[in-house]
């Protein structure tokens, strides 16, 4: 439902039908066994008055009595037929109307009085119209009809009036969503008279498919999640995403590794090319296996962290970190290595350090930092930054490098303390002769 509001406030109205049929074949319901035929009735419903919602009553204009009687039909709107039957005097027809969901009996007589009318070739002077919504109220999808013609309720319908017709007029009142699904892809399938395939250059809707899945869950959901079925753009992953997530949590995690993988990376790219690198870390961490999660993290964060300070980055870097909870020692890598890039050693040694990367630190210091100190005479600086090492053990090469630095400044601190006392003693002494040439004068 969350995920229906955000659709519809973004204007997605596509979306926003995606995610109501979701909660309509899948959402959770108390106090009702699912395997109960309360249930299967239930979920019926709910079909039914989605696809009320979905099929709009998009013919305008001038229409006369039959055209808006069938147009009320194909959008379920039974009662309104009926009123509109009894306003213009057609009383036995709004009588037959209010028991089109009544059961057998009243299928069985008009299916008999339509094939009466066939015998005698009555029916070729009642409009075709009216033969329509008989039709529909006697469950029958396709008769012939005057002249060896074919009569068809399905004819020039989309996909979702299509499967609307055979859930409300054409399976029995007591079938289930399963039932009527499965009916109407045998239509469009091995069907003799036309209706509508909810396949469009080589795919199918997505919803027909999440149908399709809610009828049989072993239904592929590779097919289901690919962007094709609910969008021109090929490259737009977010509804596959999305989706993914909440059949993963219901239950349907029978997509193959690869097709996961797909997914993920996909929607991390679409949403790193439009700037929001910082959501593709996002995807990223819904990876499921550790060390390919680590490494694409890691990977994004190589491209996109900055050691140049502005408020946006600022921003997200502390969404990575205190949303996401993504370690502050990765950024810190990350940043090591951009500034690697740019030569600035300094930065480089102070995020390896953050990052305890003690060996790699090490041999940057050493390398490009600790000759110049030493030959500038910054011994505190360069001993403030040796301290920094907290792990030596593992470190390559400590023994003949970093020790032997530690080493040289201890030493060096022991001569400079040297040369200060040995000063103070000359002092001192030169001090008391003054004092004592001073007191002989006295």
């Amino acid at each position: 439902l969350e995920h229906h509001q955000l659709a519809q406030r973004a204007n997605e109205g596509f979306n926003a039908t995606v995610w109501s049929l979701m909660h309509a074949l899948f959402g959770f319901i108390d106090d009702i066994d699912p395997q109960e035929h309360a249930m299967v009735m239930l979920r019926r419903d709910l079909l039914s008055s989605w696809i009320e919602s979905v099929v709009a009553d998009n013919k305008t204009g001038n229409l006369d009595y039959l055209d808006r009687l069938v147009n009320l039909m194909l959008c379920h709107k039974v009662n309104e037929a009926c009123e509109l039957a009894l306003d213009n005097d057609d009383i036995n027809l709004s009588l037959l109307m209010a028991q089109c969901s009544g059961g057998p009996a009243i299928r069985q007589l008009v299916q008999h009085q339509l094939g009466s009318w066939r015998e005698v070739e009555a029916d070729e002077f009642i409009d075709e119209r009216r033969l329509r919504v008989l039709m529909m109220i006697g469950g029958v999808p396709a008769m012939e009809g005057p002249k060896q013609s074919i009569v068809n309720i399905f004819e020039h319908l989309d996909w979702l009036k299509c499967l609307a017709l055979q859930l409300w007029y054409i399976s029995s009142p007591v079938s289930s969503v399963t039932d009527a699904v499965i009916a109407y892809e045998r239509n469009f399938q091995q069907s003799e008279f036309e209706v509508a395939s909810p396949t469009k250059n080589g795919f199918q809707d997505v919803r027909f498919h999440l149908m399709k899945l809610f009828s049989q869950r072993s239904h592929p959901l590779e097919a289901l999640l690919h962007p094709a079925n609910y969008t021109t753009d090929l490259t737009d992953f977010r509804l596959s995403f999305l989706l993914l997530q909440v059949l993963d949590t219901l239950g349907y995690r029978h997509l193959s590794d690869s097709n996961r993988m797909t997914i993920y990376t996909s929607l991390a790219e679409q949403l790193e090319t439009n700037g929001l690198w910082e959501w593709s870390v996002w995807v990223m961490l819904h990876i499921v296996d550790r060390n390919h999660r680590e490494i694409a993290v890691q990977q994004l964060l190589y491209r996109h962290v900055s050691i140049d300070y502005s408020d946006d980055y600022a921003e997200k870097e502390k969404f990575i970190v205190e949303s996401l909870h993504v370690p502050q020692k990765w950024i810190s890598y990350a940043k090591a290595v951009r500034a690697g890039v740019v030569g600035n050693h300094h930065l480089e040694v102070k995020h390896l350090l953050k990052a305890h990367q003690w060996s790699k630190a090490h041999e940057v210091m050493m390398q490009y930092i600790a000759p110049d100190l030493v030959i500038n005479d910054q011994i505190d600086f360069l001993k403030s930054l040796l301290r920094q090492f907290e792990v030596t053990k593992d470190i390559q090469n400590w023994k003949i490098q970093g020790e032997v630095l530690v080493h040289f400044i201890e030493l060096n601190e022991k001569v400079r303390k040297k040369i200060i006392y040995n000063h103070f003693e000359i002092v001192l002494e030169h001090f008391c002769f003054t004092v004592q040439v001073f007191e002989r004068k006295s």
